[in-house]
Formats: C-alpha cells, sequence, structure tokens
C-alpha cells in the first residue's frame, strides 16, 4: 500500500488533461438541466427577430446598441435554429472555450508557472457572481466576444516569445483586438491590461527596467492605436453611443464635481468588494429545504461534495511545474495578484461612466462578466501565496469550486421553474385564446424575480399567433402595467393609441383593443372583466386598475385548422389535461355563451378530483350553473370560493362575487329558483344582489 500511494504521489497528469477536466466542470455544472430548460429574457426577442424576420431586421435590432454584435447573430442564429436544447449546447461550448483560452493566455505569460493558470481558468468558469449561462443566445456572444478578446492576448504574446513569427500572430492579434473592441463595450477597457502583460513577458528577455519600459510601450503603442480608434467612433461618431444609457458619470462631474467624486469613490470600492467577496459569498450562502425541496438539496450536497472531492484528487495530481523554486513561485503568484487587480480595476468603468448598478441578481448580474477574469486570477494567486502545504491550498480550490457547482445547479433549478410557468403560461393562453384579433395588445402581470420582460413575452407570443407574419409590423404586444403606464399606455382607458417601436418591428394597436390576464402559477392564467376583476381584492393593485379596459372581443373562437399552435420544437407536447385546460375551455365557451359546454367542463374536471387553486377559478362555473338552471350549484361554489378567499378577516373575493351575481341576476330568465338564489346569496354576500345594468366585458 506504501508503495502504491508512493508512486500515486508521483503521478503527473500530462498537460492536454485540464481542457478535458474543464469541460467536465462545465458538464457537471452547466448541463444537468438541459433538457428542461428553455428560452428567457432577451433570447425571445433574438429567436422569433432571426427566425421571421430575417438578417435585416437582425441589423436594425442591434443598430441602435453593438451593430457589429448583430452581424455575428447573423453568423450564429441560422446555424443553431430555434430549438433550446441546442443553444444551451451551444452556450456550454463557448463557456468552456472561452475558459480554455483564458487558460492558455495564462500559460503563456508566466511559462514555468502555469498551475496559476489552471486554478484561475478552474475558478473563472464557474464565478458564481454571474447567473445568466441559462440565456444561452444572449451570453454565448459574449462568450465568443470574450474568446476573441483573450486570443489577441494570446497571439500577442507568441509574436512576443516568436519573433520569426512575429507578423503573422500580430495580424492574428489585431484582428481579435478588433472583434472585441467593435462588437460589445463590456471587455473593452479590458484591453488595457496588455502592457502589463508585455512586461511580464519581456521580464527574463530585458532584464533593464528601463530598456523593457521602452520596449513594453513600443510594442503596445500599435494595440493602442487600434483601442483609440474604436473609442473615438464611439464617442464622436456612433450616433446610438446614448441612445439606451447616458453618460451620466461625466454629467455629474460637470454639474456638482466634489460630489460625484465622492458618489464614485463610494461605487467604485462598494461594486469591487461586491464582485469579489460577495460573489464568491454567494456561492457559500447554503440553500434551504423549504428552498430546494429534500430530493434536491440531496443533490446538492452530493454535486458540492463529489465535485469538491473529485477536483482535489485531480489537481493534486495536475502539477505542470513541481521542480519551480519557491522564489520563482511567489514572484509570479505576486505578479498575477497585479495583474488580476488591474483588471479588477478596469472591469467597471463601462457601467461606472453610464451609472448602471451592478448586481448579483438577475438581471445586473450581467454586469460581473468584465470582473471574472481579474477576480478569478487575484483569488488564484492568494491562494498559491498561502503559506500553507500545497495539498491545503488545493483543498480550499476545491471546496470552493464545489461550493460553485452546488449554487450553479441552485440557479439552473431556478430556470427550469420558469420555463415551467412560461410553458404553461402560454398552452393555457392557447387553450383560452385559439386565436387573437390582430393589432390586441395583452397586459398581463409582472412576478418579481420574473427571468422575462414584457419585451421577453411579446416575442413567443407573436412567433405563436402570427407564425406566418413575416412583415415589420407586430401584430400583438405584451405589456407589464409597472411598467408600461404613462408610456406606451397613457392611461387605463379606452381611446388611446399605441405604438411601440421594437427596433426589429413596429406595434400599432389601441387601449380599446386590450386583453388584461393574471397568471400566477400553480394558479391558471385568467382572462380579466373589465366588470368584475376591479372588485377582486385578490388581484395586484396595478392589475384592478388595469383590468377595467379589459376586453374578450378580440379573441377568436376559431375551427381548429385556423387555431394557433404553440411549436412543438419549442414546447414540447401538450402537457396533460388538468383543471386548468378544463377552467381555460370552460371560460372560452362562457364567453361564446355555451353555458352547458361549460357547465359540463367543471363538472367533468371535479369528477376527475381535479382541483382549483385561485378560487376566482370559480366564477365561470357558477355563472354557468346558473344559466343553466342550477342555481343551488351556483350558491354551493359561491360559498366555496368566498371560504377560500378569507384572509385575515376579509373575505377578499366578496366584492367580485357581489358583482358576478348582479350580472346573473341581469342576465337569466327568472324564475322562483333564481329568486330563492338571489335571497340567499344576498345573504351569504351580505349585500341585496341588483341586476347590473353596465356593459360586461364582452362589450367594453
Amino acid at each position: 500500500m506504501k508503495k502504491l500511494l508512493q508512486r500515486i504521489a508521483q503521478w503527473n497528469l500530462p498537460t492536454f488533461t485540464f481542457p478535458l477536466a474543464l469541460l467536465g466542470l462545465c458538464l457537471v455544472s452547466y448541463a444537468l438541466m438541459i433538457p428542461w430548460l428553455g428560452f428567457y429574457w432577451d433570447d425571445w426577442p433574438f429567436i422569433w427577430i432571426s427566425q421571421k424576420l430575417g438578417s435585416a431586421a437582425l441589423t436594425d435590432y442591434f443598430a441602435t446598441k453593438r451593430p457589429v454584435l448583430g452581424l455575428l447573430y447573423q453568423v450564429t442564429t441560422p446555424l443553431v435554429g430555434n430549438v433550446p436544447w441546442r443553444w444551451h449546447v451551444f452556450g456550454l461550448l463557448w463557456r468552456w472555450l472561452n475558459a480554455v483560452s483564458l487558460w492558455w493566455v495564462l500559460r503563456l505569460v508566466w511559462l514555468h508557472r502555469t498551475e496559476i493558470a489552471a486554478w484561475a481558468a478552474a475558478l473563472f468558469v464557474l464565478y458564481p457572481g454571474f447567473d445568466q449561462q441559462y440565456i444561452p443566445i444572449a451570453y454565448a456572444h459574449y462568450f465568443i466576444t470574450m474568446t476573441a478578446f483573450f486570443l489577441s492576448f494570446a497571439f500577442m504574446l507568441l509574436a512576443l516569445r516568436n519573433p520569426h513569427k512575429k507578423l503573422p500572430y500580430t495580424l492574428l492579434a489585431v484582428a481579435f483586438s478588433l472583434i472585441n473592441l467593435l462588437t460589445t463595450e463590456y471587455f473593452f477597457v479590458l484591453d488595457l491590461l496588455r502592457p502589463l502583460l508585455i512586461w511580464i513577458v519581456l521580464r527574463d528577455s530585458v532584464p533593464d527596467r528601463r530598456a523593457r519600459l521602452r520596449h513594453t510601450l513600443l510594442t503596445w503603442l500599435p494595440y493602442l492605436l487600434l483601442f483609440a480608434v474604436p473609442a473615438l467612433w464611439r464617442v464622436f461618431f456612433f450616433q446610438y453611443q446614448t441612445y439606451s444609457y447616458d453618460l451620466q458619470l461625466l454629467e455629474d462631474l460637470q454639474s456638482n464635481p466634489a460630489l460625484a467624486v465622492q458618489q464614485f469613490v463610494e461605487k467604485f470600492f462598494y461594486d469591487i468588494r461586491l464582485t469579489s467577496l460577495g460573489a464568491w459569498g454567494k456561492a457559500f450562502t447554503l440553500p434551504t429545504v423549504e428552498a430546494l425541496g429534500k430530493r434536491n438539496l440531496l443533490r446538492y450536497a452530493l454535486l458540492v461534495g463529489g465535485s469538491a472531492l473529485g477536483l482535489w484528487g485531480f489537481f493534486l495530481l495536475f502539477r505542470p511545474e513541481s521542480d519551480a523554486p519557491l522564489s520563482e513561485q511567489r514572484s509570479t503568484s505576486l505578479q498575477a495578484l497585479g495583474v488580476g487587480l488591474a483588471g479588477i480595476f478596469l472591469a467597471g468603468w463601462p457601467f461606472w461612466i453610464t451609472r448602471l448598478p451592478i448586481a448579483l441578481a438577475f438581471p445586473n448580474s450581467r454586469f460581473t462578466l468584465p470582473f471574472m477574469l481579474g477576480v478569478s486570477l487575484a483569488l488564484a494567486a492568494l491562494l498559491q501565496l498561502l503559506p500553507v502545504w500545497r495539498w491545503l491550498k488545493i483543498a480550499l480550490l476545491a471546496v470552493a469550486l464545489g461550493f460553485a457547482v452546488g449554487l450553479q445547479f441552485t440557479i439552473a433549478l431556478n430556470y427550469r421553474v420558469q420555463w415551467s410557468w412560461h410553458t404553461a403560461m402560454f398552452w393555457q393562453m392557447n387553450w383560452r385564446m385559439p386565436q387573437i384579433e390582430k393589432g390586441t395588445a395583452l397586459a398581463g402581470n409582472y412576478i418579481p424575480g420574473m427571468l422575462y420582460s414584457d419585451n421577453s413575452l411579446s416575442a413567443p407570443l407573436n412567433y405563436i399567433y402570427s407564425p406566418d407574419n413575416l412583415s415589420r409590423s407586430m401584430d400583438y404586444m405584451f405589456y407589464f402595467p409597472e411598467l408600461r403606464l404613462g408610456r406606451q399606455i397613457p392611461a387605463w382607458e379606452t381611446g388611446h393609441a399605441i405604438k411601440h417601436d421594437y427596433l426589429a418591428a413596429v406595434f400599432h394597436g389601441s387601449t380599446s383593443q386590450m386583453i388584461v390576464v393574471y397568471h400566477k402559477a400553480p394558479a391558471c392564467l385568467r382572462v380579466l372583466e373589465a366588470d368584475l376583476d376591479p372588485f377582486n381584492l385578490m388581484l395586484p393593485e396595478e392589475m384592478r386598475q388595469a383590468a377595467v379596459i379589459s376586453s374578450t372581443a378580440p379573441i377568436l373562437a376559431v375551427p381548429d385548422e385556423q387555431a394557433a399552435h404553440l411549436p412543438a420544437e419549442i414546447y414540447g407536447s401538450e402537457p396533460a389535461r388538468g383543471w386548468c385546460y378544463y377552467f381555460e375551455k370552460a371560460d372560452l365557451a362562457r364567453q361564446q355563451g355555451d353555458w352547458a359546454a361549460a357547465a359540463d367542463l367543471g363538472e367533468q374536471a371535479l369528477a376527475a378530483g381535479l382541483h382549483f387553486e385561485d378560487p376566482a377559478e370559480l366564477f365561470v362555473f357558477i355563472e354557468s350553473a346558473a344559466h343553466t338552471g342550477d342555481w343551488q350549484r351556483a350558491l354551493e361554489l359561491t360559498d366555496q370560493a368566498n371560504q377560500k378567499a378569507l384572509e385575515d378577516g376579509v373575505y377578499r373575493l366578496q366584492p367580485a362575487l357581489l358583482r358576478l351575481w348582479q350580472r346573473m341576476a341581469a342576465q337569466t330568465e327568472n324564475s322562483i329558483e333564481k329568486d330563492e338564489a338571489l335571497q340567499q346569496a344576498s345573504q351569504l354576500l351580505g349585500e341585496t344582489i341588483i341586476p347590473l345594468t353596465q356593459p360586461t366585458s364582452e362589450g367594453t
């Protein structure tokens, strides 16, 4: 056994095993949930525009933001298509290649100290501050850009180390640098790390500091000029440079320099602490049983423990410079720490200038991307500098990486839940609305923590309900009332024109043609009614206000061959027909006046043992029971809904139920049973029921 342990201690894994280990780390961290993930946030507009409007529309979409990035999308979107899992694999691949390219750069900087390169690359690929890996159409392209940035550094270093091949390597370095500088502003300022790397690489060949400084500046000069050209273009010639975001810091410095400097210094140190200590602290925040459930918490624990143990074993056996002197190891670690700190210093300028708030939560966690390089390299250097045994340093590294793997698992679970919400909403919308009249705007509720904007949801709405519209005129738009009131929607009144520039297309509508929906899973999606839901105290205030202009008139009950269908390559097959299927179909039947069908659907659902989540879902069955003469059933369901909505001593559905009974009193035939039911309902709801005379939602 002793001999076996001694032999194992002498093992040294070959260099090629590290990229494979990085790939395995990516698979464990980012691939486990891919079969259950879909499209989120900006990925939806990208898919809809690329699939339906084509490359020219992509050019227009990016024209006001990042025009060169739009050219990249024109290459990738036709290749990958519109299937979610392909994009998630594509995003994972570029995350891996990005880390491999960083590893290559660091190995070229420190030829004899490549262990620090491996540690930094592993920390980089699992950086916990960035939680949007699962939005791959958007961020795969950022990782492509960052890979080009690293390749530019790599070829510059190769040109330094191989003078006989200086020209071809320099040309490649320039080409990849242009890709980074012209594509996005995220990694723009990080290009200023070049002179530091040049200085370090020239240390052995040019030991004299003055001569090395001159040589460094001469080597950097063409890259500096290259950096200046896009910078000048952005500042003086790109007309949309401040289209979305103003250069707020410069404006503040002009108006109140002292205050602006004070606020900037506070923001600077806060963001550095947030993106370094805060980001890695996030990885060590343990999830709870309530958040994950017992099974997923066990999976989390196994992933953390298994990953940490496996990485500890791997890095123990991956010793590329085991014979390097301790003095050289320390010197290299200090250099790496300096480069890392410089990277952190340079990373935030695109956001500090525009006063964009950096955060560790969606959506502003995207602003942590430029910090990944500096934080990872600085942390690797600090671990290397610890005055402890190598195996203990590796243990600390492995534990940190293990917890980062666990964090990515919990993040992926959230994306899975959100995709389930998204698919449920659109399947239910499709059951309730077989087709929608063109020019209709929908308003729906925002849920805190949602991984979709209303712009995001507008894309699948058009993708599903208007698949053949290839023009620049959008047929539908989705709005969150909290965001759009006072902007695209002047007021919750009919008669206001709506115009929405989607960059690649334009929507024209009216507040007279709006459908207001509410969906908070696991409850069903509901089309709100103008004469009932403003009185529904279970709804958020914003939704009650919006409900006053909700109309079912744009919802078209068409034959199946004319109905909209969810694309199977994105949404899969139709889910099992549970309570929400029967509810949506019953609500559609109610809209058509087919009360017998609505009542029958309710009885089918209840007979199957299905159950509602939102008591307001019983409204359709209360009303259908009344219209089919089953007043006793209407009373039973009314009492059930009213009791279910009791919160803190308040019957939160009582005002809406009263309005429902007023509507039923006005729209049903008179009978003795009806009169008796109205009396009982008056007692139940605490107010005399007077027939409702104002228009219903169908006529709003």
